[in-house]
């Protein structure tokens, strides 16, 4: 069976959402309870790798331990041996999947155009994975994104809502929403999940709400304690 990005059978820890404080762009889920298992169990030294195609060109992967998938995908800079500090410790309780993406370590150039997106999903199939945590670090964090939550979905958001006399409109830009509110501003709403989204410099966040037919019917706005109710129009 393959997996299908954006589907219910894949929950996605978004690790690029901003943070109230700072911008996250590693994985915080690893946790202090993982981080700090003691020793090896026979599951962590269960480890095995290989090559896949693509289509067009090769990807090296490695997997380690079992129990809930989790798949590291690394930044723009390194390839995967930037986990190389959590690998072992996760997967004492995980099964561990990380890979290089195209043009990165082993893996060799893409010979032709490529979708990151296509590459994770046909992994995952090919690792018969179905369900999996995502964990990505900077880039690899937009990747993330863009896995979980595809464009369709973003673009099922998008449009003018209302509050009173005054109207929200919300385009996609890249992985996220931009907001214009009477035509002024532009605020940039990055997803928390495919409902939720959270916008840093405004310390807001947004959801989504869907109607009987589970079309998005409006959005509630929290901010500073108070929330307000937006319209689609």
């Amino acid at each position: 069976m393959a997996f299908e990005p954006g589907k219910c059978r894949c929950y996605a820890s978004l690790v690029f959402r901003f943070l109230r404080t700072k911008a996250l762009c590693a994985a915080t889920l690893l946790g202090h309870g993982v981080l700090a298992a003691e020793g090896d169990t026979p599951a962590a030294d269960k480890q095995t790798s290989g090559y896949l195609d693509v289509g067009g060109s090769k990807i090296y992967y490695e997997t380690r331990g079992s129990g809930p998938a989790i798949i590291l995908l690394h930044d723009g800079l390194l390839h995967a041996v930037t986990w190389d500090e959590v690998w072992q410790p996760l997967a004492t309780k995980h099964e561990v999947i990380r890979y290089d993406r195209c043009g990165y370590g082993r893996s060799e150039l893409p010979t032709r155009s490529y979708s990151p997106t296509e590459d994770v999903s046909k992994l995952l199939t090919h690792l018969k994975v179905q369900h999996a945590v995502i964990v990505g670090s900077s880039s690899g964090g937009a990747l993330a994104i863009d896995f979980a939550i595809p464009a369709a979905i973003l673009q099922s958001l998008a449009g003018q809502y209302k509050s009173g006399d005054t109207i929200l409109s919300l385009a996609v830009e890249g992985n996220h929403l931009v907001g214009q509110i009477g035509g002024v501003g532009n605020y940039f709403f990055y997803p928390e999940s495919q409902s939720k989204f959270y916008s840093r410099l405004e310390e807001t966040d947004v959801e989504f709400q869907q109607d009987a037919s589970g079309k998005v019917s409006g959005l509630v706005m929290y901010q500073a304690g108070t929330s307000n109710y937006w319209q689609r129009i």
